[in-house]
């Protein structure tokens, strides 16, 4: 095979801004046996006529227009259309050097690669945190002409160049397993076969970290890792991107609570926990920590926290350890951060400390919300202020079924 076919899949979802600039740095490749597959997640705005546009211009684009349904069911309808004998991956809103693909490409032919892993450029544009937007919209409103934009460009990558084994990047993994340059999807080159043969796909259900959950399954499979020195891909930061701007923390947690037996079972099935055991340990608790709001955060309310510290839970499953580990990890985070926050469990079951500090033992949440009475709060909260006073009885009667069977008698 001295011409592989890559397939590049590219989702998109509202990305007017930076669409054209992201299909031409892929059209302006110097590889060309590219085929470019464009799938259009529902956009609102003229997303689908930049696409068409460059159809038109590039027999090599596929565009798929579709119904939303995520950046996952979405990717997987771009592996179920490849047809090439390596994946790439890009999202529509960054940028490739025009050798990128070459690149990728080249270390893969020459070592035979099942993946071959990049550097990539982050790209900070000066308005992406809200002190630099809020600031830009002052001068505005004032009528100060802003002054331009401040570009920041960091170069990432954790991986010395080489050839490893499936075990040595498993170990390598573990020095820098939070990071962005192991966990997605971009700076990284697939063979399309192991994919196909091994059934693996994105979880529609998980909105958070789908793509290092994918990283993982296809480790398992591979054999052959190369990384490369050159960087390629310009990863762009956007404040409006569905990361920035829809942070569901009960999401999080579930899907951190997944990878947090993930990493245990891959790990356990390579024959490397045991002796990789502090540094997964060490990952899972800082990625325990991370992902949650980055500004004030008031309070949170941690929804079926009994299913969190019994196996599905059912207390007769016994206690998932791991979990609680999770639960103290990012509850002291939360804390550390956010000293005045609120941090509220729902949960009905006997199980002790759910309310005592972390370093007593306990789980550090601050309240613990009988199942009844937060549905009774939320609801007496809804209400509007002046008919409050009738419904005092909903914050009152989980309080008087302890002490009576039959409170509202």
């Amino acid at each position: 095979m001295t011409n592989p076919l890559v397939s590049i899949i590219v989702p998109v979802y509202n990305a007017q801004k930076g669409l054209s600039r992201c299909l031409e740095s892929i059209c302006s490749q110097t590889y060309q046996k590219l085929e470019i597959i464009v799938l259009n997640d529902g956009s609102m705005d003229d997303s689908l006529a930049i696409c068409e546009q460059f159809r038109a211009k590039d027999p090599r684009i596929v565009v798929v227009d579709k119904e939303n349904e995520g950046v996952s069911r979405t990717r997987n309808a771009g592996l179920t259309l490849a047809q090439g004998d390596y994946i790439q991956f890009v999202d529509s809103d960054d940028a490739l050097d025009p050798d990128y693909t070459q690149n990728l490409v080249q270390a893969a032919l020459e070592h035979n690669a099942d993946l071959v892993i990049a550097p990539y450029w982050m790209v900070i544009p000066s308005n992406s945190s809200k002190t630099g937007h809020a600031l830009e919209t002052l001068q505005t409103s004032l009528g100060i002409e802003p002054e331009a934009p401040k570009t920041e460009v960091h170069k990432y990558g954790f991986l010395p160049q080489g050839v490893y084994s499936r075990e040595d990047y498993a170990r390598r993994l573990m020095q820098q397993p939070a990071s962005f340059y192991y966990g997605v999807l971009w700076n990284k080159l697939y063979r399309r076969e192991i994919i196909a043969q091994n059934q693996l796909a994105f979880a529609p259900d998980v909105h958070w970290a789908e793509d290092l959950i994918f990283n993982m399954g296809y480790l398992e499979h591979a054999e052959v890792f190369v990384s490369i020195p050159e960087a390629g891909y310009h990863y762009i930061q956007n404040p409006k991107s569905l990361c920035h701007t829809q942070i569901d923390l009960r999401g999080i947690v579930e899907n951190k609570t997944q990878i947090f037996q993930l990493f245990k079972e891959v790990y356990t099935r390579l024959g490397l926990y045991e002796e990789l055991q502090p540094q997964i340990y060490k990952f899972l608790f800082a990625f325990s920590e991370s992902g949650v709001p980055s500004d004030s955060l008031q309070g949170a309310l941690l929804d079926a926290v009994s299913r969190l510290i019994y196996w599905q839970g059912d207390p007769a499953r016994g206690i998932n350890g791991d979990t609680l580990d999770f639960l103290k990890n990012m509850n002291r985070g939360l804390k550390a951060r956010h000293p005045s926050a609120l941090l509220i469990a729902e949960d009905s079951t006997a199980y002790p400390g759910v309310t005592r500090p972390v370093d007593e033992g306990g789980l550090g949440f601050d309240y613990k919300w009988d199942l009844g009475w937060m549905h009774d709060t939320l609801e007496f909260c809804r209400t509007q202020p002046d008919l409050r006073p009738r419904d005092r009885g909903k914050l009152l009667w989980s309080c008087l079924l302890y002490t009576s069977p039959s409170p509202r008698d």
